[in-house]
């Protein structure tokens, strides 16, 4: 078995190896919240995961952590602060 074998990203399965699963979800919302354009284009052109994607792994992330109604709501908090912390 190679190191290979056992390694993941696990960004929506149960082994998030890269970063605390806290980091994940505030990375996301924060992410989303203020560079959603910059991660639109990425995708676009880059072939980087969709904003879509990072706000699944951002709901999932806080579920996990045991706030639950964040999970369930993430993409409405995403709107809220990016309304309340930016001019878009």
């Amino acid at each position: 078995m190679t190191n290979l074998d056992k390694f993941s990203i696990g960004m929506l399965d149960e082994n998030i190896k890269l970063r605390s699963m806290d980091e994940v979800a505030d990375s996301c919302l924060v992410g989303l919240s203020f560079f959603r354009k910059y991660l639109e284009q990425k995708h676009q052109y880059k072939a980087l995961p969709s904003p879509n994607y990072w706000s699944k792994v951002g709901a999932v992330a806080f579920d996990r952590l045991g706030y639950e109604r964040i999970g369930e709501e993430f993409d409405s908090w995403v709107v809220f602060i990016n309304k309340e912390m930016t001019n878009d």
